[in-house]
């Protein structure tokens, strides 16, 4: 006779613990205390906001290599969550729903736990830089990596099969 353990000891057993190992937050190292929000839902961009862990910044980076903020199905995107987009012709990272990308491309990403968020399509990084005219003084940029490092927090790497 096998033990039934209580969902909080046993993850696997709980769906809605298993959804929030998947949730992250994202950070930069130059901002430290700010994370990867969605911003105001009239807007389409990405900004960065001091970590609060609400939905808006609620991040999951899946194999495939989108990355995704706002609220997170398990196999679904869910009417809120976004994918991070670099369309190539501005220096500002769009959010756009994730099935709505026209190139499919603009919206893949590699990444590396403290290491860059590189664009599949264009080469470039997901970088943070200093501006007056941004909330807090810190503006979300794509734009040719400078080696700022990203971290993703409670971020679990697919076990080697």
């Amino acid at each position: 006779m096998k033990t039934l353990e209580w969902p909080s000891q046993s993850p696997d057993l709980n769906p809605i613990e298993m959804l929030w190992h998947d949730l992250k937050k994202v950070r930069n190292s130059k901002a430290s205390g700010y994370c990867l929000d969605q911003g105001s839902e009239e807007d389409d961009r990405a900004i960065l906001y001091p970590c609060h862990g609400m939905s808006s910044q609620l991040a999951r980076y899946t194999t495939e290599g989108l990355l995704q903020l706002g609220a997170l199905g398990s196999t679904t995107f869910l009417p809120d969550t976004k994918c991070l987009v670099d369309d190539g012709r501005g220096r500002t990272p769009s959010l756009k729903k994730c099935d709505a990308v026209t190139r499919s491309s603009q919206r893949l990403w590699d990444f590396t736990q403290n290491g860059p968020i590189i664009s599949r399509d264009t080469g470039r990084c997901l970088e943070v830089e200093m501006s007056k005219d941004a909330n807090f003084g810190l503006r979300l940029v794509v734009q040719r990596c400078s080696g700022q490092k990203w971290v993703i927090r409670n971020w679990i790497k697919h076990p080697r099969h």
